[in-house]
């Protein structure tokens, strides 16, 4: 898996399109295996980042890339991945963040899965994408010249 994602790493693409992909994909926590504990949205919809950014600040980049939801849950290493002095902020999200991982449950057999929130089939389709880039346009009518 972690081939993949180094592979999936090396195709050039904006930030624009990283947060796309973000904010359309949502995994949905199976044997936690494949999922990234901090870049993928697998905590109530959203991801480490989002929910508490100045922890996700003190992790170092390599572990954010890495660190898969099984590992990161076993031992509570998620925990140990946070390095330096925690202001008040981060101590605050810090809690939050333990409160809402500790109703994670770590108990499925089954593969993690991805969904892709622009289709009721929630499976990706390059059509239901464009529609995606295109929402809130504003469409005028063409008239010939």
């Amino acid at each position: 898996v972690l081939a993949v994602r180094e592979l999936w790493d090396l195709i050039p693409c904006t930030q624009k399109e990283l947060h796309l992909v973000a904010a359309s994909t949502v995994c949905q926590l199976g044997n936690e295996q494949t999922i990234l504990f901090r870049e993928d949205n697998w905590l109530q919809g959203g991801t480490i980042r989002a929910i508490a950014p100045s922890i996700y600040d003190h992790v170092s980049t390599r572990i954010r890339k890495r660190r898969m939801v099984a590992e990161a849950l076993s031992n509570r290493r998620w925990i140990k991945d946070i390095s330096g002095a925690l202001g008040t902020q981060a101590i605050l999200e810090y809690l939050k963040l333990w409160s809402l991982i500790q109703s994670v449950d770590c108990s499925s057999a089954e593969p993690d899965s991805l969904s892709w929130k622009w289709e009721s089939s929630s499976k990706y389709t390059s059509k239901s994408t464009y529609r995606a880039l295109f929402l809130g346009r504003i469409a005028f009518e063409s008239t010939p010249i």
